[in-house]
């Protein structure tokens, strides 16, 4: 019997860590992903702050990233993540954002 891969959400700053230091634990999760190890739970908050922060100056600079790089993961996360559109209901942190975040991985089933 065919097992599908777990469903899960991974946080902006894991995405952004996995490029800020290729060899720690945040480029492992990056890299099961590319393997097939999981399904990310993404919402179109979520992709937004991940292309956000990789088109900082600050970031694309230090971590020398291209266009084309950004646009590789954001492709790669919509073409094999499993996007959910958060109604704005939940209502369980401090920050609202927050809140979206966390509505992404409850509705996604994370």
């Amino acid at each position: 019997m065919h097992e599908d891969p777990p469903r899960v959400f991974v946080d902006t700053n894991v995405w952004i860590s996995a490029f800020i230091n290729p060899g720690g634990p945040p480029a492992r999760v990056l890299n099961t992903f590319r393997n097939g190890g999981f399904v990310p739970v993404v919402s179109q908050t979520l992709l937004g702050e991940i292309e956000d922060v990789l088109r900082r100056p600050r970031i694309r600079a230090r971590l020398k990233l291209s266009d084309n790089d950004v646009a590789e993961v954001l492709d790669l996360l919509k073409e094999k993540g499993l996007a959910v559109v958060p109604t704005g209901t939940l209502r369980l942190c401090r920050d609202p954002r927050d809140d979206t975040l966390l509505e992404t991985a409850v509705l996604g089933r994370a």
